[in-house]
């Protein structure tokens, strides 16, 4: 009576034919202190191989392809141009914030402020201290 393939079995003996395999399989076994690691690499290295040649498919390639999803690709880049769109909008209001508080800064120290001022950006660089920390939050991020 023969014994039936169990397919989800994951503990089954070997029959080891050649000597010389035997022999590689020992030999490798000393540095790996494990015959059984020996065969599972073997088996991982070779069972894909061996899989092709029977079936005529390539198990790493397939394997790859189920890897690379295009679509990844295509939500990093739309996260890419979402991250860029919110960079412009925070650099517009930096920047409108900072000419509002320069000018409402200049007319509280008596100083004539004209729309003009507001409109070539003159008044629009950052404060120093405010600057100062930026460059210290960009210092820190980049290290």
């Amino acid at each position: 009576m023969s014994k039936k393939l169990n397919p989800n079995a994951n503990i089954f003996s070997v029959l080891v034919h050649d000597v010389e395999t035997l022999s590689l399989i020992n030999e490798i076994a000393q540095k790996y202190k494990s015959r059984n690691a020996v065969l599972n690499d073997a088996l991982n290295i070779g069972v894909p191989t061996l899989y092709a040649r029977v079936f005529g498919k390539d198990v790493a390639a397939e394997k790859e392809k189920r890897r690379h999803d295009p679509s990844v690709g295509r939500e990093l880049k739309e996260l890419r141009k979402g991250l860029d769109d919110l960079f412009i909008a925070h650099s517009i209001i930096e920047t409108l914030i900072a000419g509002l508080y320069n000018a409402k800064t200049a007319e509280l120290d008596g100083d004539d402020v004209n729309a003009e001022a507001l409109r070539d950006g003159s008044l629009c660089d950052l404060p120093e201290f405010v600057a100062g920390i930026k460059d210290d939050l960009m210092r820190l991020r980049s290290e």
